[in-house]
């Protein structure tokens, strides 16, 4: 039911059938329909009022393209036509009129009054029937096109005036297969805008997008399939997205040579996110002000993937340790000073750390044991000391003790070394004796070799790893890496 306007009120319901709107230059269609249906329009221009029952878009055929120059095809339409741009040359740079040319006295522009009222619009229900969007990218390294297909629905209760969003309800498909939908409220002629709405794709084919990931990810996609729920609200221009995409079965092709491609490790990353059935689900939250001249939904959304993917690469263990729940430093076994022995600890964490890879089938392993020089050598050394002092007969009581026995037989060794000091405790003797001691590196690698095989074979034999996905490579240590004494894990290339 329409309000009553008053005699100012303009009235009408009317149907056009069968337009399409062409770019004369170009002889490209930018859209048609069967039929645009306006049912109850009434229109009161001094009370800036706009009423309507119901728009029928019916059978619309649009298209969007972009074109090699990253143009889009519909900014033909607001391209000035030929005499425009000819009166616009005639002007000055600074852009007066021509000479010879004088504006009429008192002339002022078109502006509306500073206090103007807004428009009060309100249409009770924008129906959508059999529509079909064309979208083409031809600005890619390869051109891409699909079609959104058999899209219906409807947009119910939009009023500036009111307080209660308008429902939106739209359906169709992707190339025919795959569904998508528009559901949630919206209030576009509010001041600020307000909206709440959740975008489905369900089930897209992946290959399909081989033109995007060949230029911005630098491979072809040979398969997957991805669903797509994006859910923003928008209330006093700040904006909440809450973007979640799940990818089953994605498997990368050949690379592309691509200048716009992104300087990304897609596989490490696409093997820390792929789960043992296959399957990619990313949660990437959107958050931003539209206040602010800066902020550009495109690359908000494009910074959040991109640090989402960027801390999975940068920090793939402690991703792991997330898996299961763990605080544990997957990265680092560190091991007893001189050992080459896992302790309880570390069987726990290894045995974690399995476990995570377990939900991670892609994911390999290097191994490179390292020594810490200083605490491995003096261990070393100082089991080296007591091995000769057990064979020479004290007990291990002496040693942990420093009885007598062990004083004197300290004492002894110590008395042989070059220039022995007076009045030094046993226990300054022992450090010196113990530091005279010699220690060829082959013993110091053979204690970093002895690490990593303690860690694979507990990972491969007692955690059930394949051997595949666990490799011994010490060239993966990098020198500048803080020493331990124990073994730094990397992922597999």
């Amino acid at each position: 039911t329409l309000r009553e306007f008053g005699p100012d009120t303009v009235a009408l319901n009317t149907s056009i059938t069968d337009f399409a709107l062409v770019h004369d230059g170009a002889e490209r269609e930018f859209g048609s329909f069967k039929a645009i249906t306006l049912d109850q329009l009434a229109v009161n221009i001094p009370g800036q009022q706009v009423r309507l029952e119901k728009f029928l878009l019916d059978t619309f055929s649009g298209r969007l393209h972009i074109e090699r120059d990253g143009t889009i095809n519909t900014s033909h339409l607001l391209a000035p036509a030929p005499d425009e741009a000819a009166n616009a040359g005639m002007a000055g740079e600074d852009g007066e009129a021509a000479a010879g040319e004088e504006e009429p006295a008192g002339a002022t522009p078109d502006e509306p009054p500073a206090d103007s009222a807004p428009w009060q619009v309100a249409i009770g229900e924008i129906a959508v029937r059999d529509t079909r969007v064309d979208f083409a990218d031809e600005s890619l390294s390869s051109a891409f096109r699909t079609d959104i297909e058999s899209l219906d629905g409807s947009i119910v209760g939009l009023d500036s005036e009111s307080a209660e969003p308008a429902r939106v309800h739209l359906e169709g498909s992707v190339e025919g297969y795959a569904p998508v939908s528009l559901t949630g409220t919206a209030n576009p002629l509010a001041v600020p805008p307000q909206l709440d709405l959740e975008l489905t794709f369900d089930g897209l084919d992946m290959a399909r997008f081989t033109p995007y990931s060949g230029t911005y990810a630098g491979y072809k996609i040979d398969r997957g399939l991805l669903t797509i729920k994006l859910d923003y609200d928008l209330a006093d221009n700040r904006l909440n997205g809450r973007n979640e995409i799940v990818v089953n079965k994605l498997k990368l092709g050949d690379a592309v040579e691509s200048e716009k491609a992104l300087d990304l490790p897609l596989k490490a990353a696409l093997a820390l996110l792929t789960d043992a059935n296959g399957v990619i689900n990313l949660a990437v939250p959107v958050a931003g002000n539209l206040d602010d001249p800066q902020f550009k939904i495109g690359s908000v959304v494009a910074k959040a993937f991109m640090q989402v993917i960027t801390k999975a690469v940068t920090a793939p263990f402690s991703l792991l340790a997330n898996l299961v729940g763990s605080d544990d430093d997957f990265q680092h076994i560190v091991f007893a000073s001189g050992s080459a022995d896992l302790d309880e600890h570390n069987r726990e964490k290894l045995s974690g750390l399995a476990a995570a890879l377990a939900q991670r089938p892609r994911l390999t392993l290097s191994l490179a044991g390292q020594i810490h020089p200083e605490a491995d050598r003096k261990a070393l050394r100082q089991a080296a000391l007591d091995a000769e002092l057990l064979d020479g007969g004290l007990t291990r009581a002496d040693i942990e003790g420093h009885t007598p026995a062990w004083e004197e037989a300290i004492g002894r060794r110590y008395a042989r070394l070059d220039a022995p000091q007076e009045g030094l405790t046993a226990v300054e003797q022992q450090r010196a004796v113990r530091s005279a001691l010699p220690l060829p590196e082959e013993q110091l690698t053979a204690l970093a070799a002895g690490r990593e095989t303690a860690v694979q074979e507990f990972l491969v034999g007692t955690a059930g790893l394949a051997a595949e996905r666990v490799a011994v490579e010490p060239s993966r240590l990098d020198k500048k890496a803080p020493p331990i004494s124990g073994v730094q894990l990397f992922i597999g290339d």
